[in-house]
């Protein structure tokens, strides 16, 4: 596949796109300019600095109209209503340190284990990676009142290992419930 060669922008909504082979075709714009630029910037700074390393060898291989597309795809991609389903979350607000990083219901871990006071949740969820064969836990750092919750859950899903991605405190104030 050739490479696209982008030329400026003759008129708002409007550019020729010249390839390698000489040719061109015009179209007409579907994004915003600005988008179009950034897209166009970061296409350009990456190849003159010769990043081709994952994923930035996918900006040589499908060109600048090969990201449009695929950017054009995510964006009109809609999940199933399910997927995003977080009721749990919604009915605990006591336990959830912020109330727009939502716990799903699809993916979170429910506490089985019967200990007062006996609730089944915890902001946390299952997470899993492309080519990854092991699940692991992301949770918020806990809270006061959810300290027991947190250890109930570290035992009930035998975790070997635990791993702090965020500070425990910063200059406002305490993030964490020490645990």
């Amino acid at each position: 596949m050739a490479a696209a060669a982008v030329n400026k922008r003759e008129s708002l909504g409007r550019r020729k796109i010249g390839t390698t082979g000489g040719g061109s075709q015009e179209r007409v714009g579907t994004v915003a300019p600005e988008i179009d630029k950034t897209i166009d910037n970061f296409v350009e700074t990456t190849l003159e600095m010769g990043m081709y390393l994952s994923p930035f060898y996918l900006i040589k291989d499908k060109g600048v109209e090969g990201i449009r597309k695929q950017f054009h795809e995510i964006a009109a991609y809609h999940a199933p209503d399910a997927m995003y389903k977080y009721t749990a979350f919604a009915a605990n607000p006591a336990k959830n340190r912020y109330n727009d990083v939502v716990c799903l219901d699809r993916t979170r871990v429910i506490l089985r284990q019967d200990v007062p006071p006996l609730s089944g949740y915890i902001h946390a969820n299952w997470v899993k990676f492309e080519k990854h064969d092991k699940e692991f836990i992301a949770t918020q750092g806990p809270l006061e009142d959810t300290v027991g919750d947190f250890w109930r859950m570290v035992l009930q899903e035998q975790c070997p290992s635990i791993v702090n991605l965020t500070k425990v405190c910063n200059t406002i104030s305490y993030l964490k419930q020490q645990y």
